[in-house]
């Protein structure tokens, strides 16, 4: 006696329509890919497609935000341009942090002996707290406020620059009296690495911390 195919069994002893048959083998592998997209789509949205004010030729101080890339010589850079006399360093910068490099001032860490000398500028390291974007965003208003600064700009990595910029605009409003422009970097990691870290903190800023 031929055996029929399981295929056929399971449709009453009739072999299943062609369309019945790409059906069941999409359950398999449809939802995967929405996901994929969906993530795509996101990473695209929120990390890639930059839409952040650009830096002022002239300001306040310029703050380099902690991680990877390029981001401690593009603020030597910008202040050795002239663009501002005090660089601001997120303790995510240096070795070590800010607690070993000098004396607390105002909330700050004035680094002694550990960057190359710029003359006129007044170089200073930020301790945030916590110690992530969000923290830093803090602490950026916060120092900004303390001295009087109007104008500040931030050195951040392509990929960080919009979740940053909606972390100080929540802590800058409502009083909107730090106007802040963004110097940005490669990122320094692949593009998958970048998008799945920043999706992680996307996903934090827009879910359990949307305040301050």
């Amino acid at each position: 006696m031929d055996r029929q195919p399981a295929t056929a069994v399971a449709y009453g002893g009739r072999v299943p329509p062609p369309r019945l048959l790409r059906w069941r083998a999409a359950r398999w592998w449809l939802p995967p890919f929405v996901l994929v997209v969906a993530l795509g789509t996101a990473a695209v949205v929120l990390v890639w497609w930059v839409r952040v004010p650009p830096a002022p030729t002239r300001a306040d101080a310029v703050v380099v935000l902690g991680g990877n890339g390029a981001r401690l010589d593009r603020g030597l850079a910008l202040t050795r341009a002239g663009t501002a006399p005090v660089l601001v360093l997120s303790a995510g910068v240096l070795d070590g942090g800010c607690r070993h490099l000098g004396e607390p001032v105002r909330g700050a860490y004035v680094p002694v002996g550990r960057l190359p000398a710029v003359p006129g500028v007044a170089v200073e390291c930020l301790d945030p707290v916590p110690f992530t974007t969000q923290g830093e965003a803090r602490g950026l208003i916060d120092l900004a406020r303390s001295r009087g600064w109007h104008h500040v700009v931030v050195v951040s990595t392509t990929d960080q620059a919009n979740r940053a910029w909606l972390r100080v605009r929540r802590c800058e409003r409502p009083q909107n009296d730090v106007m802040v422009g963004f110097s940005l970097v490669g990122s320094g990691s692949g593009v998958l690495t970048a998008s799945a870290y920043q999706l992680a903190g996307w996903a934090k800023a827009l879910v359990t911390e949307r305040g301050c």
